[in-house]
């Protein structure tokens, strides 16, 4: 008689279920605590669903370790040659162990996240349903985790062995782009790897980076008063919050569940040709170790030359042999289970990846592909920006010009051919006396390409790229006028202190000055003559940094009075040659007792520290304007009620 073939068992399952409880109920808690917490810290329904929408991707940050560990614990006997052998001994066939398993890890997340769906349903009020939305993305993502992470029990007989090529399968690209941004990008001049293309391949990365699965919008406003979870007063106004739809993330989360499922029927055709004596071994299937070998050897390398290239600079690949070798060889102890890996077929295949290394290095180097020395014709841009700094995004705060007319286009190839053929700057030797900055330029084609670069001061390419953009004093400042420098100013500090009110203006006036005469800007100078730094930042958060040299005769002379204004209590008495209160100039003669009491109340209020606590203008704390002068520099300091022996003599004058 043919025995029944089962695929599924219902004791395993409840023994499945019971022996890993407390894992089903941490999950829980730490679910429900998380969700609750970002409820409560709301206090709106319409900003928790919001919430809610992005926390579907990041969520795969904790699917990927609950994921991991719920396969790792279901297939354990796979990983202890005696428990293997006696569960398989059992009438139980593979398929059966395998579905039993299979639905056990299903339910350590369908079960936890539906009651966890229940419970937050009352604080989304009229958006109750986008929990179950957030329900879908939870075990969509913990599909493809949970299916990936059993195709890795398959592969390897040591739960390290599986944990750790479960982490490099899901950072793969991650460790792709890392090596080559570590190994060859500092080969390619210009060129930096962007993680864009490398993320969507490595599911936990890019899914931090999707929260676009439903939309929760104001989409209407209205005058009425009337308070309700659903509305948000805003000056006077009450934005009426309704859900707009579902979004575009959908389609990536179900891609990668649809791969799930893929690895799925993948670990059981490996599971059905596994050898039983393979538990204990590092990687269960013997055509697997070349690629393993050479993955952990590739990352030791590239972590051995990411210490050596911060200790002795990008050109030095000492380090990276060293590790290449290491990691090669610790590689097959792992694989072989022994020390006596020195072999001759072992130091062939070192060589042989050795050898691709080195010919791949030699290819960068040569640049046979025409990155490095690629430049763009004039015909195929639609515009080129240009920033300083490093950007791979552009954000409110970045500063740029963007250049659309075709001789200025031309002018900024040509500009990168020269830069091109300057070479690169060393950081290190030349840190005063370069800038980095990068061209963006915005194909015909559509697409979207970078290059960064640091230009020396005495380059040709920095003085064409300083006369077009960076030496224009409406790029320096982003004002034409005194009048619009200080309305945009938010911020200015002079050595991390903060100046306010009328001091402010009083300094931006000298920049001003400067800039327009050219003896001011950001791109620093020489420290033999430096005096000190100015840092201004706009309302759109834009911050410039200046340097200020002797060259800048305004600026410098108002710092080094203001500095030693800021250290010293008595520079006043020693140094001040004019003293105005509130425009009204104070008699100087040492014999008038008003002029004594003055600096004494000045000294005083200095020593507390109180004399400079100033806020922006507030009528009820703000008393008098003292404007002093030395020399031909004058320092306006507005006092505020903080300064008590100051405020004492106002009021007895």
């Amino acid at each position: 008689m043919k025995s029944r073939i089962s695929f599924f068992d219902a004791t395993a399952l409840k023994k499945d279920i019971t022996r890993f409880l407390p894992v089903w109920m941490i999950y829980t808690i730490g679910g429900l605590l998380v969700a609750f917490s970002t409820a409560m810290g709301y206090g709106k329904d319409y900003r928790f669903a919001g919430d809610l929408n992005e926390m579907i991707g990041r969520f795969g940050m904790i699917n990927i370790c609950y994921g991991g560990l719920t396969a790792v614990l279901l297939f354990g006997d796979l990983f202890n040659t005696r428990l293997c052998n006696a569960l398989h001994a059992m009438p139980l066939r593979r398929e059966g162990w395998f579905f039993t398993h299979i639905t056990a890890g299903f339910l350590f997340s369908a079960v936890p996240n539906l009651l966890i769906t229940l419970l937050i349903m009352p604080a989304l009020g009229k958006f109750w349903f986008t929990a179950f939305w957030w329900y879908l993305g939870m075990e969509l993502h913990y599909v493809f985790f949970f299916l990936l992470a059993v195709l890795c029990c398959m592969c390897a007989g040591k739960w390290f062995a599986a944990i750790s090529m479960y982490a490099i399968v899901n950072f793969l690209s991650m460790i792709v782009m890392w090596f080559a941004s570590t190994v060859f990008q500092p080969m390619m001049y210009g060129v930096k790897i962007s993680i864009d293309g490398f993320s969507l391949f490595s599911p936990v990365v890019q899914l931090v980076n999707e929260d676009n699965f439903f939309r929760i919008e104001h989409n209407a406003e209205c005058l009425c008063h009337k308070k309700d979870s659903y509305y948000w007063e805003t000056s006077g106004k009450e934005h009426i919050y309704d859900y707009l739809g579902t979004g575009e993330s959908w389609a990536y989360l179900s891609i990668i569940a649809a791969i799930g499922l893929a690895f799925g029927v993948l670990a059981l055709v490996l599971y059905r040709k596994r050898h039983l004596e393979t538990a204990g071994d590092f990687v269960a299937f013997r055509p697997l170790h070349p690629v393993f070998a050479v993955i952990f050897t590739l990352c030791a390398g590239a972590l051995l030359q990411m210490v050596g290239g911060a200790v002795f600079g990008d050109g030095n690949y000492l380090f990276g042999i060293i590790g290449i070798i290491v990691g090669f060889f610790v590689a097959q102890m792992l694989l072989m289970r022994t020390v006596k890996v020195f072999r001759g077929k072992n130091w062939l295949f070192l060589g042989g990846i050795v050898a691709a290394l080195v010919l791949s290095l030699v290819l960068c180097r040569a640049d046979i592909f025409g990155i490095v020395h690629w430049t763009p014709d004039a015909d195929d841009v639609v515009d080129v920006k240009v920033a300083e700094g490093q950007f791979e995004e552009w954000y409110p705060s970045t500063d740029y010009y963007t250049v659309t007319e075709p001789d200025e286009v031309q002018a900024v190839i040509d500009i990168h051919k020269l830069l091109i053929a300057e070479g690169p700057v060393d950081e290190r030797d030349n840190y005063n006396g370069s800038r980095y900055f990068t061209l963006c330029y915005t194909l015909a084609d559509g697409r979207e390409v970078r290059r960064y670069y640091r230009a020396d001061y005495e380059g040709e390419a920095f003085n064409r790229l300083n006369a077009m953009f960076f030496g224009r004093p409406d790029y320096i400042l982003g004002a034409t006028t005194l009048e619009q420098l200080q309305q945009m100013t938010e911020y200015l500090f002079v050595e991390g202190h903060q100046l306010f009110a009328e001091t402010k203006d009083a300094l931006l006036e000298c920049v001003m000055q400067d800039v327009l005469s050219g003896t001011l800007s950001t791109r620093g100078d020489k420290y033999d003559s430096y005096v000190g730094y100015v840092e201004l930042s706009r309302y759109n958060g834009i911050m410039k940094y200046f340097d200020v040299t002797d060259r800048a005769k305004n600026t410098a002379a108002w710092l080094k009075s203001w500095m030693k204004l800021a250290a010293n209590p008595g520079y006043v008495r020693d140094n001040a040659t004019a003293i105005a209160i509130d425009g009204v100039t104070l008699s100087m003669n040492p014999e008038d007792e008003r002029f004594a009491s003055f600096l004494d109340a000045w000294e005083q209020d200095h020593m507390s520290g109180w004399l400079f606590y100033n806020a922006y203008k507030d009528q009820s704390l703000y008393q008098m304007v003292i404007t002093l002068q030395f020399g031909d520099v004058k320092i306006p300091i507005g006092i505020y009620d903080y300064a008590e022996n100051l405020c004492a003599w106002q009021k007895q004058a």
